[in-house]
Protein backbone atom coordinates (compact mmCIF):
# COMPACT_ATOMS: atom_id res chain seq x y z
CA UNK A 1 0.00 0.00 0.00
CA UNK A 2 1.38 3.38 -0.96
CA UNK A 3 1.77 5.65 2.06
CA UNK A 4 1.13 9.37 2.12
CA UNK A 5 4.09 11.66 2.72
CA UNK A 6 6.65 8.91 2.11
CA UNK A 7 9.84 9.91 0.37
CA UNK A 8 12.96 8.24 -1.01
CA UNK A 9 11.32 4.80 -1.31
CA UNK A 10 13.72 2.57 -3.20
CA UNK A 11 16.92 4.29 -2.15
CA UNK A 12 19.69 2.11 -0.80
CA UNK A 13 21.22 3.36 2.41
CA UNK A 14 21.49 2.81 6.12
CA UNK A 15 21.35 5.10 9.08
CA UNK A 16 24.08 5.48 11.63
CA UNK A 17 22.15 6.06 14.82
CA UNK A 18 23.12 5.47 18.41
CA UNK A 19 20.20 3.52 19.86
CA UNK A 20 19.75 4.39 23.50
CA UNK A 21 16.68 2.32 24.30
CA UNK A 22 15.61 -1.27 23.76
CA UNK A 23 12.04 -2.45 23.51
CA UNK A 24 10.50 -5.20 25.63
CA UNK A 25 6.79 -4.84 25.07
CA UNK A 26 4.07 -6.88 26.70
CA UNK A 27 0.30 -6.69 26.54
CA UNK A 28 -1.55 -7.57 29.72
CA UNK A 29 -4.75 -5.71 28.96
CA UNK A 30 -6.79 -3.79 26.41
CA UNK A 31 -5.57 -0.83 24.40
CA UNK A 32 -6.31 2.45 26.11
CA UNK A 33 -9.26 4.35 24.70
CA UNK A 34 -8.73 7.66 22.98
CA UNK A 35 -9.31 10.97 24.65
CA UNK A 36 -12.02 13.36 23.46
CA UNK A 37 -11.68 14.57 19.88
CA UNK A 38 -13.52 17.22 17.88
CA UNK A 39 -14.38 17.03 14.19
CA UNK A 40 -13.44 20.41 12.71
CA UNK A 41 -15.37 19.78 9.50
CA UNK A 42 -18.99 18.69 9.60
CA UNK A 43 -19.06 17.10 6.14
CA UNK A 44 -16.49 14.44 5.25
CA UNK A 45 -14.82 15.74 2.08
CA UNK A 46 -11.29 15.55 0.75
CA UNK A 47 -8.84 17.28 3.08
CA UNK A 48 -5.14 17.82 2.40
CA UNK A 49 -3.04 18.69 5.39
CA UNK A 50 -3.52 19.76 8.08
CA UNK A 51 -0.98 22.15 9.58
CA UNK A 52 -1.35 23.84 12.94
CA UNK A 53 0.54 26.09 15.33
CA UNK A 54 -1.65 25.02 18.27
CA UNK A 55 -3.96 28.03 17.91
CA UNK A 56 -5.07 27.80 14.29
CA UNK A 57 -5.32 24.93 11.83
CA UNK A 58 -5.15 25.23 8.02
CA UNK A 59 -6.07 22.65 5.42
CA UNK A 60 -6.83 22.40 1.70
CA UNK A 61 -10.40 21.42 0.91
CA UNK A 62 -11.09 21.16 -2.80
CA UNK A 63 -9.86 24.42 -4.32
CA UNK A 64 -10.05 26.38 -1.06
CA UNK A 65 -7.29 26.81 1.53
CA UNK A 66 -9.12 27.18 4.84
CA UNK A 67 -8.16 28.23 8.36
CA UNK A 68 -9.95 27.67 11.66
CA UNK A 69 -9.31 29.31 15.01
CA UNK A 70 -9.24 26.37 17.44
CA UNK A 71 -10.44 28.42 20.42
CA UNK A 72 -13.62 29.87 18.88
CA UNK A 73 -14.08 27.55 15.85
CA UNK A 74 -14.20 30.49 13.43
CA UNK A 75 -13.50 29.28 9.87
CA UNK A 76 -12.16 31.54 7.12
CA UNK A 77 -11.18 31.00 3.50
CA UNK A 78 -7.53 31.97 3.05
CA UNK A 79 -7.56 31.68 -0.74
CA UNK A 80 -9.92 30.25 -3.35
CA UNK A 81 -7.99 28.92 -6.31
CA UNK A 82 -8.94 29.75 -9.87
CA UNK A 83 -8.85 27.47 -12.91
CA UNK A 84 -5.44 25.79 -13.37
CA UNK A 85 -4.28 27.00 -9.96
CA UNK A 86 -3.19 24.43 -7.39
CA UNK A 87 -1.43 24.37 -4.02
CA UNK A 88 1.39 21.93 -3.36
CA UNK A 89 2.44 22.81 0.21
CA UNK A 90 1.32 25.17 2.95
CA UNK A 91 2.29 26.08 6.51
CA UNK A 92 1.38 28.58 9.21
CA UNK A 93 2.57 30.16 12.43
CA UNK A 94 0.89 32.93 14.38
CA UNK A 95 -0.83 35.36 12.01
CA UNK A 96 0.89 34.13 8.86
CA UNK A 97 -0.09 31.41 6.39
CA UNK A 98 2.18 30.63 3.43
CA UNK A 99 1.64 28.32 0.46
CA UNK A 100 3.28 27.25 -2.79
CA UNK A 101 0.95 27.83 -5.73
CA UNK A 102 1.51 26.36 -9.21
CA UNK A 103 -0.12 25.73 -12.58
CA UNK A 104 -2.07 22.47 -12.32
CA UNK A 105 -1.82 21.94 -16.10
CA UNK A 106 1.98 21.95 -16.09
CA UNK A 107 3.89 18.97 -17.45
CA UNK A 108 7.46 19.84 -16.48
CA UNK A 109 8.66 21.68 -13.40
CA UNK A 110 5.43 22.09 -11.47
CA UNK A 111 6.78 24.31 -8.73
CA UNK A 112 5.48 27.84 -8.45
CA UNK A 113 5.91 30.98 -6.37
CA UNK A 114 5.29 31.18 -2.63
CA UNK A 115 2.47 33.37 -1.39
CA UNK A 116 1.39 34.39 2.08
CA UNK A 117 -1.46 35.96 3.98
CA UNK A 118 -1.70 37.83 7.25
CA UNK A 119 -4.71 36.21 8.91
CA UNK A 120 -5.26 39.22 11.15
CA UNK A 121 -5.53 41.71 8.28
CA UNK A 122 -6.48 39.45 5.37
CA UNK A 123 -3.63 40.93 3.30
CA UNK A 124 -2.19 38.53 0.70
CA UNK A 125 1.34 38.99 -0.63
CA UNK A 126 4.07 37.21 -2.56
CA UNK A 127 6.83 35.69 -0.45
CA UNK A 128 9.30 34.51 -3.12
CA UNK A 129 10.43 36.98 -5.77
CA UNK A 130 11.80 34.00 -7.72
CA UNK A 131 9.51 32.23 -10.24
CA UNK A 132 9.14 29.36 -7.83
CA UNK A 133 9.91 28.18 -4.31
CA UNK A 134 9.38 24.80 -2.70
CA UNK A 135 9.85 22.90 0.59
CA UNK A 136 8.32 25.83 2.43
CA UNK A 137 8.07 26.38 6.19
CA UNK A 138 7.40 29.24 8.59
CA UNK A 139 8.31 30.13 12.17
CA UNK A 140 7.18 33.41 13.70
CA UNK A 141 7.66 36.18 11.14
CA UNK A 142 10.17 34.23 9.06
CA UNK A 143 9.35 32.11 6.02
CA UNK A 144 11.87 29.76 4.42
CA UNK A 145 11.78 28.08 1.04
CA UNK A 146 14.10 26.36 -1.41
CA UNK A 147 14.94 27.60 -4.89
CA UNK A 148 17.58 26.78 -7.52
CA UNK A 149 20.97 28.48 -7.32
CA UNK A 150 24.12 28.12 -9.38
CA UNK A 151 26.90 26.04 -7.81
CA UNK A 152 30.19 24.79 -9.35
CA UNK A 153 29.54 22.20 -12.06
CA UNK A 154 25.82 22.09 -11.40
CA UNK A 155 22.60 23.71 -10.32
CA UNK A 156 22.16 23.42 -6.58
CA UNK A 157 19.43 24.42 -4.19
CA UNK A 158 19.49 27.34 -1.81
CA UNK A 159 17.50 27.75 1.38
CA UNK A 160 16.24 31.33 1.50
CA UNK A 161 14.62 33.15 4.41
CA UNK A 162 12.39 36.22 4.36
CA UNK A 163 11.10 38.41 7.19
CA UNK A 164 7.38 38.78 6.51
CA UNK A 165 7.02 41.65 8.99
CA UNK A 166 9.49 43.88 7.13
CA UNK A 167 9.38 42.20 3.70
CA UNK A 168 13.11 42.82 3.33
CA UNK A 169 14.68 40.92 0.43
CA UNK A 170 15.15 37.18 1.02
CA UNK A 171 18.58 36.00 2.16
CA UNK A 172 20.24 32.72 1.17
CA UNK A 173 21.35 30.93 4.34
CA UNK A 174 22.56 27.63 2.90
CA UNK A 175 23.33 26.02 -0.47
CA UNK A 176 22.62 22.33 -0.98
CA UNK A 177 22.89 19.78 -3.73
CA UNK A 178 19.40 18.26 -3.54
CA UNK A 179 16.94 18.62 -0.69
CA UNK A 180 14.54 15.76 -0.02
CA UNK A 181 11.10 15.92 1.57
CA UNK A 182 10.22 19.06 3.50
CA UNK A 183 11.91 21.68 5.64
CA UNK A 184 11.08 21.76 9.33
CA UNK A 185 11.60 25.17 10.91
CA UNK A 186 11.31 26.36 14.51
CA UNK A 187 12.79 29.47 16.09
CA UNK A 188 16.10 29.92 14.31
CA UNK A 189 16.69 26.22 13.63
CA UNK A 190 16.11 24.26 10.43
CA UNK A 191 15.91 20.50 9.84
CA UNK A 192 15.98 18.88 6.41
CA UNK A 193 17.06 15.86 4.40
CA UNK A 194 19.48 16.24 1.52
CA UNK A 195 21.33 14.17 -1.05
CA UNK A 196 25.00 14.71 -1.84
CA UNK A 197 26.33 13.86 -5.29
CA UNK A 198 29.09 11.30 -5.66
CA UNK A 199 31.65 13.97 -6.57
CA UNK A 200 30.86 15.73 -3.28
CA UNK A 201 31.30 12.65 -1.11
CA UNK A 202 34.56 11.54 -2.73
CA UNK A 203 33.44 7.92 -2.44
CA UNK A 204 31.79 7.47 -5.81
CA UNK A 205 28.46 7.07 -4.02
CA UNK A 206 25.57 9.42 -3.43
CA UNK A 207 24.81 10.05 0.22
CA UNK A 208 21.65 10.90 2.13
CA UNK A 209 21.91 13.17 5.17
CA UNK A 210 19.58 14.49 7.85
CA UNK A 211 20.82 17.98 8.62
CA UNK A 212 20.10 20.76 11.11
CA UNK A 213 21.32 24.34 11.18
CA UNK A 214 20.80 27.61 13.03
CA UNK A 215 19.91 30.45 10.67
CA UNK A 216 22.46 32.76 12.21
CA UNK A 217 25.53 30.52 11.98
CA UNK A 218 25.30 29.05 8.47
CA UNK A 219 27.03 25.84 9.58
CA UNK A 220 24.89 22.74 8.96
CA UNK A 221 25.28 19.80 11.34
CA UNK A 222 24.68 16.29 10.04
CA UNK A 223 22.51 14.30 12.45
CA UNK A 224 22.48 11.13 10.37
CA UNK A 225 23.90 9.97 7.04
CA UNK A 226 24.60 6.94 4.89
CA UNK A 227 25.74 6.14 1.36
CA UNK A 228 22.94 5.09 -0.96
CA UNK A 229 24.24 1.70 -1.98
CA UNK A 230 25.40 0.35 1.37
CA UNK A 231 22.20 -1.28 2.52
CA UNK A 232 18.68 -2.22 1.50
CA UNK A 233 15.66 -0.23 0.43
CA UNK A 234 14.87 2.80 2.56
CA UNK A 235 11.44 4.15 3.32
CA UNK A 236 12.00 7.64 4.67
CA UNK A 237 8.71 8.52 6.35
CA UNK A 238 9.13 12.17 7.26
CA UNK A 239 10.57 14.33 10.04
CA UNK A 240 9.63 17.20 12.31
CA UNK A 241 11.31 19.70 14.61
CA UNK A 242 10.10 21.66 17.61
CA UNK A 243 12.33 23.26 20.20
CA UNK A 244 15.32 20.98 20.81
CA UNK A 245 13.54 17.81 19.71
CA UNK A 246 13.99 16.38 16.21
CA UNK A 247 12.04 13.26 15.18
CA UNK A 248 12.19 11.23 11.98
CA UNK A 249 11.07 7.92 10.51
CA UNK A 250 13.36 5.55 8.62
CA UNK A 251 12.22 2.14 7.40
CA UNK A 252 9.23 2.67 9.72
CA UNK A 253 11.51 3.05 12.73
CA UNK A 254 10.89 6.21 14.72
CA UNK A 255 14.02 7.95 15.96
CA UNK A 256 14.45 11.08 18.05
CA UNK A 257 17.37 13.38 18.83
CA UNK A 258 17.58 15.88 21.67
CA UNK A 259 19.53 18.63 19.91
CA UNK A 260 20.50 20.28 23.21
CA UNK A 261 22.01 17.19 24.86
CA UNK A 262 22.80 14.99 21.86
CA UNK A 263 20.74 12.10 23.28
CA UNK A 264 19.40 9.75 20.60
CA UNK A 265 16.56 7.28 21.02
CA UNK A 266 14.99 4.56 19.00
CA UNK A 267 11.32 5.11 19.85
CA UNK A 268 9.79 2.28 17.83
CA UNK A 269 10.70 -0.97 16.18
CA UNK A 270 8.83 -1.56 12.89
CA UNK A 271 7.80 -5.09 13.87
CA UNK A 272 5.92 -3.70 16.87
CA UNK A 273 5.12 -0.08 16.07
CA UNK A 274 5.74 0.79 12.39
CA UNK A 275 5.98 4.57 12.25
CA UNK A 276 5.26 7.07 9.48
CA UNK A 277 4.77 10.84 9.41
CA UNK A 278 6.02 11.73 12.91
CA UNK A 279 5.24 15.06 14.49
CA UNK A 280 6.23 16.67 17.80
CA UNK A 281 5.29 19.70 19.87
CA UNK A 282 8.71 19.60 21.53
CA UNK A 283 7.69 17.11 24.21
CA UNK A 284 5.09 14.68 22.89
CA UNK A 285 5.65 12.70 19.69
CA UNK A 286 2.84 11.33 17.53
CA UNK A 287 2.94 9.14 14.43
CA UNK A 288 0.91 6.88 12.14
CA UNK A 289 0.97 3.19 13.10
CA UNK A 290 -0.15 0.93 10.25
CA UNK A 291 0.72 -2.47 11.73
CA UNK A 292 -2.94 -3.60 11.87
CA UNK A 293 -4.30 -1.50 9.03
CA UNK A 294 -6.77 -3.03 6.59
CA UNK A 295 -8.27 -0.54 4.14
CA UNK A 296 -11.31 -2.80 3.68
CA UNK A 297 -12.17 -2.67 7.39
CA UNK A 298 -10.50 0.39 8.96
CA UNK A 299 -12.73 0.38 12.04
CA UNK A 300 -11.73 -3.17 12.96
CA UNK A 301 -8.17 -2.93 11.63
CA UNK A 302 -7.31 0.74 11.94
CA UNK A 303 -4.39 2.89 11.03
CA UNK A 304 -3.94 4.27 14.51
CA UNK A 305 -2.05 7.30 15.78
CA UNK A 306 0.42 6.46 18.54
CA UNK A 307 1.91 8.82 21.10
CA UNK A 308 5.08 9.07 23.22
CA UNK A 309 6.15 11.40 26.05
CA UNK A 310 9.85 12.03 25.40
CA UNK A 311 10.97 13.41 28.82
CA UNK A 312 9.30 10.57 30.74
CA UNK A 313 9.88 7.78 28.21
CA UNK A 314 6.17 6.93 28.35
CA UNK A 315 4.23 5.41 25.46
CA UNK A 316 0.75 6.88 25.34
CA UNK A 317 -0.67 3.97 23.36
CA UNK A 318 -3.17 4.29 20.53
CA UNK A 319 -4.34 7.83 21.20
CA UNK A 320 -6.53 7.52 18.08
CA UNK A 321 -7.31 3.80 17.96
CA UNK A 322 -10.06 3.44 15.32
CA UNK A 323 -10.47 4.31 11.64
CA UNK A 324 -7.98 5.32 8.96
CA UNK A 325 -5.99 8.19 10.48
CA UNK A 326 -3.29 10.09 8.62
CA UNK A 327 -1.20 13.26 8.62
CA UNK A 328 -0.95 14.01 12.36
CA UNK A 329 0.37 17.43 13.27
CA UNK A 330 1.09 18.63 16.81
CA UNK A 331 1.86 22.08 18.13
CA UNK A 332 1.16 23.61 21.51
CA UNK A 333 -1.39 21.47 23.35
CA UNK A 334 -3.18 20.38 20.18
CA UNK A 335 -3.06 17.37 17.88
CA UNK A 336 -4.84 17.52 14.51
CA UNK A 337 -5.15 14.80 11.87
CA UNK A 338 -7.21 13.47 8.97
CA UNK A 339 -9.64 10.65 9.65
CA UNK A 340 -11.38 8.64 6.93
CA UNK A 341 -10.76 7.09 3.53
CA UNK A 342 -10.41 8.42 0.01
CA UNK A 343 -12.53 11.52 -0.50
CA UNK A 344 -14.43 11.01 2.77
CA UNK A 345 -11.82 12.51 5.05
CA UNK A 346 -12.69 14.50 8.11
CA UNK A 347 -10.38 16.89 9.89
CA UNK A 348 -10.18 16.15 13.63
CA UNK A 349 -8.51 17.85 16.60
CA UNK A 350 -7.89 16.90 20.22
CA UNK A 351 -6.19 18.49 23.19
CA UNK A 352 -3.11 16.46 24.10
CA UNK A 353 -4.07 16.66 27.77
CA UNK A 354 -7.09 14.51 26.90
CA UNK A 355 -4.92 11.79 25.32
CA UNK A 356 -2.62 11.07 28.26
CA UNK A 357 -2.70 7.84 30.31
CA UNK A 358 -4.22 9.53 33.37
CA UNK A 359 -7.21 10.81 31.39
CA UNK A 360 -10.43 9.12 32.64
CA UNK A 361 -11.57 6.36 30.30
CA UNK A 362 -14.88 4.61 29.59
CA UNK A 363 -15.53 1.22 31.13
CA UNK A 364 -13.78 -1.61 29.31
CA UNK A 365 -15.89 -4.25 27.60
CA UNK A 366 -13.16 -6.86 28.09
CA UNK A 367 -14.41 -9.72 30.30
CA UNK A 368 -12.85 -9.77 33.76
CA UNK A 369 -12.05 -6.06 33.86
CA UNK A 370 -13.34 -3.88 36.69
CA UNK A 371 -14.11 -0.21 36.16
CA UNK A 372 -13.48 2.27 38.99
CA UNK A 373 -15.71 5.34 38.51
CA UNK A 374 -13.88 7.04 41.40
CA UNK A 375 -10.91 7.60 39.07
CA UNK A 376 -12.31 6.59 35.68
CA UNK A 377 -9.93 3.70 35.02
CA UNK A 378 -10.04 -0.03 34.35
CA UNK A 379 -8.18 -2.86 36.05
CA UNK A 380 -7.93 -6.40 34.75
CA UNK A 381 -5.77 -9.34 33.78
CA UNK A 382 -2.50 -9.96 35.58
CA UNK A 383 -2.52 -6.58 37.29
CA UNK A 384 -6.01 -7.13 38.73
CA UNK A 385 -5.03 -10.53 40.10
CA UNK A 386 -1.94 -9.00 41.73
CA UNK A 387 -3.87 -6.03 43.15
CA UNK A 388 -6.59 -8.25 44.62
CA UNK A 389 -4.19 -10.81 46.08
CA UNK A 390 -1.88 -8.32 47.77
CA UNK A 391 -4.07 -5.88 49.65
CA UNK A 392 -6.12 -4.13 46.98
CA UNK A 393 -7.50 -0.73 47.82
CA UNK A 394 -5.97 -0.45 51.31
CA UNK A 395 -2.43 -1.08 50.10
CA UNK A 396 -2.37 0.29 46.55
CA UNK A 397 -5.38 2.60 46.23
CA UNK A 398 -7.49 3.11 43.12
CA UNK A 399 -6.01 2.82 39.61
CA UNK A 400 -5.10 6.26 38.27
CA UNK A 401 -4.25 5.14 34.72
CA UNK A 402 -5.10 2.27 32.45
CA UNK A 403 -2.17 0.15 31.21
CA UNK A 404 0.49 1.71 28.98
CA UNK A 405 4.17 1.23 28.12
CA UNK A 406 6.91 3.13 29.93
CA UNK A 407 10.68 3.29 30.20
CA UNK A 408 12.25 1.78 33.32
CA UNK A 409 15.19 4.13 33.80
CA UNK A 410 17.01 1.64 36.03
CA UNK A 411 17.12 -1.04 33.31
CA UNK A 412 16.66 0.99 30.11
CA UNK A 413 13.83 -1.36 29.06
CA UNK A 414 10.21 -0.67 28.19
CA UNK A 415 7.55 -2.42 30.26
CA UNK A 416 3.77 -2.42 30.52
CA UNK A 417 2.83 -0.42 33.62
CA UNK A 418 -0.23 0.81 35.47
CA UNK A 419 -0.33 3.51 38.14
CA UNK A 420 -2.32 3.44 41.35
CA UNK A 421 -2.70 6.05 44.08
CA UNK A 422 0.20 4.55 46.06
CA UNK A 423 2.21 2.50 43.55
CA UNK A 424 3.20 1.61 40.01
CA UNK A 425 2.78 -1.96 38.75
CA UNK A 426 5.34 -3.15 36.20
CA UNK A 427 4.77 -6.32 34.15
CA UNK A 428 7.83 -8.55 33.60
CA UNK A 429 7.08 -11.31 31.07
CA UNK A 430 10.49 -12.86 31.71
CA UNK A 431 9.22 -13.72 35.21
CA UNK A 432 5.94 -15.26 34.05
CA UNK A 433 4.76 -18.04 36.35
CA UNK A 434 6.73 -16.72 39.33
CA UNK A 435 5.70 -14.34 42.15
CA UNK A 436 7.77 -11.66 40.40
CA UNK A 437 5.74 -11.43 37.19
CA UNK A 438 4.56 -8.06 38.52
CA UNK A 439 7.11 -5.80 40.21
CA UNK A 440 6.51 -2.60 42.12
CA UNK A 441 8.16 0.71 41.36
CA UNK A 442 10.88 2.10 43.61
CA UNK A 443 8.74 5.16 44.16
CA UNK A 444 10.06 5.85 47.66
CA UNK A 445 13.61 6.04 46.35
CA UNK A 446 12.46 8.17 43.41
CA UNK A 447 10.67 10.63 45.68
CA UNK A 448 13.64 10.97 48.04
CA UNK A 449 15.83 11.77 45.05
CA UNK A 450 13.32 14.24 43.59
CA UNK A 451 13.03 16.16 46.87
CA UNK A 452 16.78 16.27 47.39
CA UNK A 453 16.63 14.37 50.68
CA UNK A 454 19.29 11.74 50.04
CA UNK A 455 22.12 13.90 51.39
CA UNK A 456 20.20 14.88 54.54
CA UNK A 457 21.07 13.50 57.97
CA UNK A 458 18.13 11.03 58.25
CA UNK A 459 19.34 9.31 55.06
CA UNK A 460 22.93 8.91 56.21
CA UNK A 461 23.93 5.47 57.59
CA UNK A 462 22.91 4.99 61.22
CA UNK A 463 24.17 2.65 63.93
CA UNK A 464 22.06 -0.12 65.35
CA UNK A 465 20.02 1.60 68.07
CA UNK A 466 19.75 -1.60 70.10
CA UNK A 467 16.35 -0.45 71.31
CA UNK A 468 13.50 -2.78 72.02
CA UNK A 469 10.80 -3.04 69.40
CA UNK A 470 13.22 -2.10 66.62
CA UNK A 471 14.81 -3.90 63.71
CA UNK A 472 18.12 -2.89 62.21
CA UNK A 473 18.68 -3.41 58.47
CA UNK A 474 22.43 -3.75 57.82
CA UNK A 475 21.89 -3.67 54.04
CA UNK A 476 21.06 0.05 54.21
CA UNK A 477 22.15 0.75 57.82
CA UNK A 478 18.82 2.03 59.11
CA UNK A 479 16.52 1.25 62.06
CA UNK A 480 12.76 0.71 61.84
CA UNK A 481 10.96 0.94 65.17
CA UNK A 482 7.66 0.96 67.04
CA UNK A 483 4.51 1.40 64.92
CA UNK A 484 6.55 1.51 61.70
CA UNK A 485 8.17 -1.90 62.29
CA UNK A 486 4.78 -3.29 63.35
CA UNK A 487 3.29 -2.16 60.04
CA UNK A 488 6.28 -3.38 58.00
CA UNK A 489 6.19 -6.84 59.58
CA UNK A 490 2.42 -7.33 59.33
CA UNK A 491 2.04 -6.33 55.67
CA UNK A 492 3.58 -7.88 52.60
CA UNK A 493 3.03 -9.45 49.23
CA UNK A 494 1.49 -12.91 49.14
CA UNK A 495 4.38 -15.23 48.26
CA UNK A 496 2.63 -18.24 49.84
CA UNK A 497 4.84 -18.15 52.94
CA UNK A 498 3.37 -19.08 56.35
CA UNK A 499 2.10 -15.98 58.11
CA UNK A 500 3.75 -12.77 56.95
CA UNK A 501 7.42 -13.42 56.22
CA UNK A 502 10.40 -11.10 56.01
CA UNK A 503 10.70 -11.58 52.26
CA UNK A 504 7.00 -10.78 51.76
CA UNK A 505 7.36 -7.48 53.63
CA UNK A 506 10.57 -6.76 51.74
CA UNK A 507 8.86 -7.41 48.39
CA UNK A 508 6.12 -4.89 49.21
CA UNK A 509 8.05 -2.07 50.85
CA UNK A 510 11.73 -2.67 50.20
CA UNK A 511 14.51 -1.72 52.58
CA UNK A 512 14.47 1.44 54.72
CA UNK A 513 16.31 4.38 53.16
CA UNK A 514 16.14 6.74 56.14
CA UNK A 515 15.53 7.08 59.84
CA UNK A 516 12.18 8.63 60.86
CA UNK A 517 12.05 12.43 60.50
CA UNK A 518 9.53 15.24 60.32
CA UNK A 519 8.56 16.09 56.76
CA UNK A 520 9.37 19.80 56.29
CA UNK A 521 6.19 20.43 54.29
CA UNK A 522 3.49 18.31 55.94
CA UNK A 523 4.89 18.25 59.49
CA UNK A 524 4.13 14.51 59.64
CA UNK A 525 6.66 11.99 60.97
CA UNK A 526 7.72 9.85 58.00
CA UNK A 527 10.21 7.15 57.12
CA UNK A 528 11.32 6.39 53.56
CA UNK A 529 11.56 2.90 52.09
CA UNK A 530 12.51 1.82 48.59
CA UNK A 531 8.88 1.38 47.52
CA UNK A 532 6.91 3.36 50.10
CA UNK A 533 6.83 6.22 52.57
CA UNK A 534 5.37 5.42 55.99
CA UNK A 535 3.44 8.25 57.68
CA UNK A 536 2.76 8.20 61.44
CA UNK A 537 -0.67 9.57 62.41
CA UNK A 538 -0.92 9.59 66.24
CA UNK A 539 -4.49 10.90 66.00
CA UNK A 540 -5.37 7.40 64.73
CA UNK A 541 -3.53 5.57 67.53
CA UNK A 542 -5.11 2.25 68.37
CA UNK A 543 -6.63 1.84 64.91
CA UNK A 544 -5.38 0.26 61.71
CA UNK A 545 -4.80 3.76 60.33
CA UNK A 546 -2.04 4.83 62.73
CA UNK A 547 0.44 4.19 59.90
CA UNK A 548 -0.59 5.30 56.42
CA UNK A 549 1.22 4.99 53.12
CA UNK A 550 1.94 8.15 51.14
CA UNK A 551 0.20 8.54 47.78
CA UNK A 552 3.41 7.99 45.84
CA UNK A 553 1.63 6.88 42.68
CA UNK A 554 -0.25 10.17 42.57
CA UNK A 555 2.97 12.07 43.16
CA UNK A 556 4.77 10.16 40.42
CA UNK A 557 2.08 11.14 37.92
CA UNK A 558 2.15 14.73 39.15
CA UNK A 559 5.90 14.78 38.56
CA UNK A 560 5.21 13.96 34.89
CA UNK A 561 3.20 17.16 34.51
CA UNK A 562 0.39 15.33 32.71
CA UNK A 563 -2.12 18.15 32.75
Amino acid sequence: MKREFTWLAGLKLALVVVVMLGLALAAVGPVRAAGPATALTATPTLKTGPRTDGQTVVWLEGNVLKAENLSNQTVSNVVTLKTRQAIKQFDLDGNYVIWEQYDSACTGNCDGPVYGQNLATGQTFRVSPEPYGRNIAISGNYAVYVTDVQVPNNIGEGIRVRNLATMADPVTVCILYAIEGTLSFDGDRLLWGQTLASYQTGTGKERWQLVTMHLNDGSPTVLDQADYDDYGTLNLGGWDLKGDLAVYSVNQQLRAVNLATGERRLITDPAQRPAQNPTTNGRYIFWEDSRNFNAAAPQSYPQAIQGYDFPNGSYLGNVVPTGNNTSPRSRGDMLVWNSGDGTARQLVSAQIAGLLPNTPQPASSTPGYTYFPQTGHNLGGTFKNYWTKNGGLNVFGYPTTDEFQELNRDTGQIFTVQYFERQRFEYHPENKGTPYEVLLGRLGADEAQRRGFTANLPFKPAKNSGQAHCRYFPETQHNVCNSFIDYWQTHGLDLSDPGNSYRESLALFGLPLSEPFTDPVSGVTVQYFERAIFEHHPENQGTSFEVLLSLLGNQALKNRAWQ
